[in-house]
Protein backbone atom coordinates (compact mmCIF):
# COMPACT_ATOMS: atom_id res chain seq x y z
CA UNK A 1 0.00 0.00 0.00
CA UNK A 2 1.19 3.15 -1.18
CA UNK A 3 1.34 6.33 1.58
CA UNK A 4 0.67 9.86 0.54
CA UNK A 5 3.06 12.67 1.88
CA UNK A 6 2.42 16.05 2.00
CA UNK A 7 4.65 18.93 1.41
CA UNK A 8 4.55 22.21 1.79
CA UNK A 9 6.06 25.30 -0.84
CA UNK A 10 9.30 25.81 1.01
CA UNK A 11 10.21 22.07 0.71
CA UNK A 12 9.56 22.00 -2.66
CA UNK A 13 10.97 24.85 -3.48
CA UNK A 14 14.22 23.84 -1.34
CA UNK A 15 13.75 20.51 -3.25
CA UNK A 16 13.67 22.25 -6.87
CA UNK A 17 17.02 24.70 -5.56
CA UNK A 18 18.96 21.39 -4.49
CA UNK A 19 18.20 19.56 -7.93
CA UNK A 20 19.65 22.97 -9.75
CA UNK A 21 22.53 22.96 -7.41
CA UNK A 22 23.43 19.52 -8.07
CA UNK A 23 22.36 20.29 -11.94
CA UNK A 24 24.93 22.85 -12.69
CA UNK A 25 27.38 20.58 -10.35
CA UNK A 26 27.20 17.95 -12.77
CA UNK A 27 27.43 19.80 -15.93
CA UNK A 28 30.96 22.44 -14.39
CA UNK A 29 32.81 19.53 -13.64
CA UNK A 30 32.06 17.72 -17.26
CA UNK A 31 35.08 18.28 -18.89
CA UNK A 32 33.12 19.05 -22.07
CA UNK A 33 31.02 21.32 -20.64
CA UNK A 34 30.70 24.63 -22.21
CA UNK A 35 31.83 27.17 -19.72
CA UNK A 36 29.95 30.26 -21.25
CA UNK A 37 26.96 28.71 -22.12
CA UNK A 38 26.85 27.38 -18.01
CA UNK A 39 27.53 30.61 -16.83
CA UNK A 40 24.75 32.40 -18.92
CA UNK A 41 22.37 29.37 -17.81
CA UNK A 42 23.29 30.32 -13.96
CA UNK A 43 22.62 33.78 -14.57
CA UNK A 44 19.29 33.10 -16.24
CA UNK A 45 18.18 30.96 -13.11
CA UNK A 46 19.21 33.62 -10.82
CA UNK A 47 17.63 36.17 -12.34
CA UNK A 48 14.34 34.28 -12.51
CA UNK A 49 15.27 33.06 -8.81
CA UNK A 50 15.07 36.85 -7.92
CA UNK A 51 12.20 37.37 -10.42
CA UNK A 52 9.88 34.92 -8.02
CA UNK A 53 11.19 36.24 -4.90
CA UNK A 54 10.40 39.84 -5.50
CA UNK A 55 6.81 38.20 -7.10
CA UNK A 56 5.95 36.42 -3.62
CA UNK A 57 7.67 39.70 -1.83
CA UNK A 58 4.85 42.30 -3.02
CA UNK A 59 2.40 39.75 -2.94
CA UNK A 60 2.91 39.57 1.11
CA UNK A 61 3.77 42.73 1.29
CA UNK A 62 0.28 43.93 -0.16
CA UNK A 63 -1.29 41.58 2.14
CA UNK A 64 0.19 42.37 5.21
CA UNK A 65 -0.59 46.36 4.70
CA UNK A 66 -4.29 45.63 6.23
CA UNK A 67 -2.84 44.58 9.15
CA UNK A 68 -0.58 47.49 9.69
CA UNK A 69 -2.73 49.98 12.38
CA UNK A 70 -1.96 53.42 13.07
CA UNK A 71 0.37 53.67 16.38
CA UNK A 72 -0.61 56.90 19.04
CA UNK A 73 2.08 59.49 19.98
CA UNK A 74 1.79 57.79 23.20
CA UNK A 75 4.78 59.84 24.36
CA UNK A 76 5.40 63.89 24.98
CA UNK A 77 8.62 66.33 25.44
CA UNK A 78 8.80 69.36 26.91
CA UNK A 79 11.90 71.20 27.88
CA UNK A 80 13.08 75.12 27.21
CA UNK A 81 13.99 76.19 23.98
CA UNK A 82 16.74 79.20 23.69
CA UNK A 83 14.05 82.10 22.70
CA UNK A 84 12.96 81.55 26.63
CA UNK A 85 9.72 79.64 25.93
CA UNK A 86 8.97 75.10 26.21
CA UNK A 87 9.46 73.41 23.27
CA UNK A 88 7.10 70.75 23.43
CA UNK A 89 5.47 67.78 20.91
CA UNK A 90 4.38 63.89 20.73
CA UNK A 91 5.64 61.07 19.24
CA UNK A 92 5.10 57.41 19.11
CA UNK A 93 7.70 55.49 20.85
CA UNK A 94 10.25 52.97 18.53
CA UNK A 95 8.95 50.16 21.13
CA UNK A 96 5.34 51.07 21.10
CA UNK A 97 6.06 50.40 16.97
CA UNK A 98 7.62 47.55 17.36
CA UNK A 99 5.02 46.09 19.21
CA UNK A 100 2.40 46.79 16.81
CA UNK A 101 4.65 45.71 14.00
CA UNK A 102 6.48 42.31 15.26
CA UNK A 103 3.49 40.03 15.26
CA UNK A 104 2.19 40.95 11.77
CA UNK A 105 6.01 40.61 10.34
CA UNK A 106 5.60 37.21 11.74
CA UNK A 107 2.60 36.51 10.38
CA UNK A 108 3.00 37.26 6.54
CA UNK A 109 6.72 36.44 6.55
CA UNK A 110 9.03 39.11 7.24
CA UNK A 111 11.70 40.15 9.10
CA UNK A 112 13.44 43.73 9.76
CA UNK A 113 17.43 44.52 10.99
CA UNK A 114 18.89 47.64 11.50
CA UNK A 115 23.13 48.55 10.58
CA UNK A 116 24.07 51.62 12.88
CA UNK A 117 26.82 53.40 12.09
CA UNK A 118 28.23 56.01 14.13
CA UNK A 119 31.84 57.11 13.19
CA UNK A 120 30.90 60.21 11.14
CA UNK A 121 26.83 61.65 12.40
CA UNK A 122 24.55 58.68 12.73
CA UNK A 123 23.26 56.75 10.16
CA UNK A 124 20.78 54.16 10.36
CA UNK A 125 20.15 51.40 7.58
CA UNK A 126 16.91 49.82 7.86
CA UNK A 127 16.51 46.34 6.15
CA UNK A 128 12.52 44.81 5.65
CA UNK A 129 13.92 40.88 4.59
CA UNK A 130 10.99 38.47 2.90
CA UNK A 131 11.42 34.67 4.16
CA UNK A 132 11.94 34.13 0.25
CA UNK A 133 15.12 35.80 -0.14
CA UNK A 134 13.86 39.45 -1.09
CA UNK A 135 14.65 42.29 0.57
CA UNK A 136 14.16 46.14 0.29
CA UNK A 137 16.38 49.02 2.53
CA UNK A 138 16.21 52.45 3.48
CA UNK A 139 18.59 54.45 5.40
CA UNK A 140 18.78 57.78 7.30
CA UNK A 141 21.48 60.40 8.50
CA UNK A 142 22.04 62.84 11.07
CA UNK A 143 23.24 64.72 13.86
CA UNK A 144 23.25 63.96 17.46
CA UNK A 145 20.33 65.29 19.22
CA UNK A 146 21.21 67.37 21.91
CA UNK A 147 18.54 68.84 22.55
CA UNK A 148 16.89 69.74 25.85
CA UNK A 149 20.13 68.96 27.84
CA UNK A 150 21.23 65.61 26.57
CA UNK A 151 24.66 64.33 27.63
CA UNK A 152 26.82 63.08 24.66
CA UNK A 153 25.45 59.42 25.24
CA UNK A 154 21.83 60.43 25.65
CA UNK A 155 22.08 62.65 22.68
CA UNK A 156 23.44 59.56 20.23
CA UNK A 157 20.82 56.66 21.62
CA UNK A 158 17.96 59.89 20.50
CA UNK A 159 19.49 59.95 17.09
CA UNK A 160 19.55 55.91 16.69
CA UNK A 161 15.89 56.03 18.44
CA UNK A 162 14.47 58.21 15.95
CA UNK A 163 16.13 57.35 13.34
CA UNK A 164 15.09 53.66 13.70
CA UNK A 165 11.76 54.79 13.96
CA UNK A 166 11.36 56.79 10.81
CA UNK A 167 13.24 54.75 8.91
CA UNK A 168 10.78 51.19 9.85
CA UNK A 169 8.02 53.63 9.29
CA UNK A 170 8.96 54.58 5.98
CA UNK A 171 9.34 50.58 5.02
CA UNK A 172 6.16 49.60 6.34
CA UNK A 173 3.81 52.43 5.34
CA UNK A 174 3.47 53.02 9.50
CA UNK A 175 1.02 56.45 10.38
CA UNK A 176 1.04 57.81 13.75
CA UNK A 177 -1.35 60.11 15.00
CA UNK A 178 -1.98 62.37 18.75
CA UNK A 179 -3.75 60.42 21.17
CA UNK A 180 -6.83 62.79 20.81
CA UNK A 181 -7.21 61.57 17.19
CA UNK A 182 -6.96 58.26 18.38
CA UNK A 183 -9.91 58.45 20.63
CA UNK A 184 -11.84 59.93 17.90
CA UNK A 185 -11.03 56.97 15.09
CA UNK A 186 -11.91 54.75 17.90
CA UNK A 187 -15.33 55.60 18.45
CA UNK A 188 -15.91 55.28 14.99
CA UNK A 189 -13.77 51.94 14.04
CA UNK A 190 -15.12 48.44 15.27
CA UNK A 191 -12.97 46.32 13.67
CA UNK A 192 -11.44 43.89 15.82
CA UNK A 193 -7.66 43.15 16.21
CA UNK A 194 -6.45 40.28 13.94
CA UNK A 195 -5.59 36.64 15.61
CA UNK A 196 -2.44 37.55 15.51
CA UNK A 197 -2.44 40.27 17.37
CA UNK A 198 -5.07 39.11 19.80
CA UNK A 199 -2.31 35.83 20.30
CA UNK A 200 0.25 38.27 21.16
CA UNK A 201 -1.90 40.49 24.03
CA UNK A 202 -3.05 37.09 25.31
CA UNK A 203 0.92 35.90 25.74
CA UNK A 204 1.19 39.13 27.97
CA UNK A 205 -1.92 38.63 29.86
CA UNK A 206 -0.64 35.19 30.29
CA UNK A 207 2.19 36.27 32.47
CA UNK A 208 -0.19 38.53 34.88
CA UNK A 209 -1.10 36.42 38.16
CA UNK A 210 -4.45 35.70 38.33
CA UNK A 211 -6.08 38.52 40.43
CA UNK A 212 -4.06 41.19 38.11
CA UNK A 213 -5.63 39.24 35.17
CA UNK A 214 -8.85 40.49 37.01
CA UNK A 215 -8.20 44.04 37.52
CA UNK A 216 -7.06 44.12 33.46
CA UNK A 217 -10.24 42.34 32.12
CA UNK A 218 -12.11 45.29 34.57
CA UNK A 219 -9.74 47.59 32.81
CA UNK A 220 -10.20 46.48 29.33
CA UNK A 221 -14.28 47.05 29.94
CA UNK A 222 -13.62 50.87 31.18
CA UNK A 223 -11.14 52.20 29.37
CA UNK A 224 -11.73 49.86 25.80
CA UNK A 225 -15.90 49.03 26.39
CA UNK A 226 -15.13 45.00 25.60
CA UNK A 227 -14.52 42.15 27.90
CA UNK A 228 -12.45 39.98 26.34
CA UNK A 229 -8.69 40.53 24.32
CA UNK A 230 -9.99 39.18 21.16
CA UNK A 231 -12.85 41.74 21.56
CA UNK A 232 -10.24 45.01 21.62
CA UNK A 233 -10.45 47.08 18.36
CA UNK A 234 -7.46 47.45 15.85
CA UNK A 235 -7.40 51.34 17.01
CA UNK A 236 -7.39 50.15 20.91
CA UNK A 237 -4.22 47.32 20.52
CA UNK A 238 -1.53 49.71 20.96
CA UNK A 239 -3.03 51.07 23.93
CA UNK A 240 -4.20 47.77 25.33
CA UNK A 241 -0.64 46.30 24.64
CA UNK A 242 1.49 49.57 26.25
CA UNK A 243 -0.76 49.12 29.31
CA UNK A 244 0.24 44.97 29.78
CA UNK A 245 3.73 46.46 29.06
CA UNK A 246 3.50 48.38 32.55
CA UNK A 247 1.28 45.74 34.29
CA UNK A 248 4.29 43.84 33.43
CA UNK A 249 7.30 46.28 34.15
CA UNK A 250 5.87 46.90 37.49
CA UNK A 251 5.41 43.02 38.68
CA UNK A 252 9.03 42.55 37.86
CA UNK A 253 9.98 45.57 39.61
CA UNK A 254 7.94 43.97 42.55
CA UNK A 255 10.31 40.64 42.34
CA UNK A 256 13.26 42.54 42.54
Amino acid sequence: MSELTTVNSNQVAAQSNDNMASMFMNMAMNPECDVDKLEKLMALYERDEARKSQVAFNRDFAAMQSDITTVSKGSKVSYPNSKGGKTEYSFATLEDIVDMVRPVLQKHGFAVSFKVNTLKDVNVQCSLMHKEGHSIETAMTLKEDKSGGKNDVQALGSSISYAKRYTLSSLLNIATRDDDDAQVAMQKDNRVITAGQSKTLEAKFDQLPIERQDKFIEWLGDKQGVGSIPEVKVSGFNAVMSALNKVIASLEKEVA
